[in-house]
């Protein structure tokens, strides 16, 4: 099967009613992608066929990809609706080559119907993932720069319709940062974000967080509210409310830290303490210095309620930590 058959019927057999694309558009399609190896075909990121959900096209547009160094890159943006009886998704990326290094940059993900209860950012990581992976494996020269996913995750403040690709979401799903300039940046703005909430992040204790993951799991024992009035952990409020950044995740990046933690944190079923289970596989360096956070801030109950979820799961995680010690 060509990567021209593959890809091209793919897109002419799941058009959206009332859109149509002409025949130069498609062989600007495949000129583009005429380096992408048979097997990274048959795994195409818009095929969400094996996971149960139709593809709808709605759009495919030409474009240019300026890289550092002024290397300019013929371009494709996407965007489809991904959806089944269950729940519909509107998702757009955009892609490009050098040669046979592939990069998809995750423009969007809009759930348009559903409860989202069913993991669908996750599920579209590993379907990325898959697909870099089988690009680069078929590569001939062993010394080629990884194919990537890029993404620069932003706080989504439209209560319709929920973004996936936000701070949080992206930063539970196993995506490094793009640059140590980005988490230098991270890092600075965390701090400030702490401190207007009550806690003071000492500067040593900065170079602890390295991953997004690290972020997202920071949890002192003080609830803060989010943007939709739900008492969440410090870090979660920091990715959900404030913070952008730029993200990235490579081919092959093997078990490392943010994979470990996304495939823990992304377990079904999730269970009152799955996200405890994640962050036991944090390097035991991060975990102590949470600790001593908690041991300094202590869970607080919300004023005026009764307790929710989310401080259950503040006691429980309060109880696992003392049981741990010094981890």
């Amino acid at each position: 099967m060509s990567q021209e058959k593959s890809i091209k019927n793919h897109i002419l057999e799941n058009l959206a009613e009332g859109f149509s694309v002409k025949p130069a558009r498609i062989k600007y399609v495949e000129e583009v992608l005429s380096p992408l190896s048979e097997e990274a075909c048959k795994n195409w990121i818009f095929d969400f066929s094996k996971e149960g959900y139709k593809t709808k096209y709605l759009s495919i547009e030409k474009g240019t990809i300026r890289r550092a160094g002024g290397l300019s890159c013929d371009a494709i943006s996407f965007t489809a609706e991904v959806g089944n009886e269950q729940e519909a998704f509107k998702i757009a990326r955009t892609v490009y080559m050098d040669d046979e290094q592939v990069f998809i940059h995750l423009d969007n993900i809009h759930r348009t119907r559903g409860n989202g209860k069913t993991n669908f950012a996750w599920k579209s990581v590993k379907k990325l993932k898959t697909f870099i992976n089988a690009q680069d494996k078929k590569r001939p020269d062993k010394n080629f720069l990884p194919s990537e996913i890029i993404l620069e995750a932003t706080s989504n403040n439209d209560k319709s319709g929920i973004a996936s690709v936000g701070g949080y979401v992206w930063a539970v799903n196993g995506f490094d940062f793009a640059s140590a300039e980005e988490l230098m940046y991270v890092r600075k703005h965390f701090q400030c974000f702490a401190r207007s909430n009550g806690v003071e992040i000492e500067n040593e204790d900065l170079k602890y967080f390295t991953k997004p993951a690290h972020f997202a799991s920071f949890h002192c024992g003080k609830l803060i509210k989010d943007k939709f009035g739900r008492s969440v952990h410090l870090g979660k409020a920091f990715l959900l409310i404030h913070e952008e950044w730029k993200g990235k995740m490579i081919s092959y990046s093997g078990k490392n830290e943010e994979q470990r933690f996304a495939e823990t944190y992304n377990q079904q079923p999730r269970s009152q303490s799955y996200r405890f289970n994640a962050f036991k596989v944090l390097n035991s360096k991060y975990k102590s210095m949470v600790k001593k956070y908690y041991d300094r801030y202590q869970a607080t109950r919300i004023l005026g309620s009764s307790m929710s979820v989310v401080e259950k799961y503040y006691q429980l995680l309060r109880n696992k930590l003392t049981s741990l010690g010094n981890f």
